[in-house]
């Protein structure tokens, strides 16, 4: 199964740091996770930080202030 989780982080707080474990333990036993984070801190192969993510988001649901 392939799963993509999208966070504003991967290792900073409550939540982001859950999805992390998350989707690691997804990885070890045979899943294909990945993470797409704004604010990527470690160094996991699995986490990818996108660029222009919040505008394509905020594009896509038409609000011109997420993240301001």
């Amino acid at each position: 199964m392939k799963v993509l989780i999208v966070s504003t982080y991967d290792a900073q707080g409550g939540a982001a740091r859950a999805a992390f474990r998350l989707c690691e333990a997804l990885n070890e036993h045979g899943s294909d996770c990945r993470m797409a984070v704004l604010n990527k801190t470690s160094d996991a192969i699995f986490v990818g930080s996108q660029r222009g993510l919040r505008a394509k988001l905020a594009h896509k649901i038409g609000h011109s202030h997420v993240g301001k």
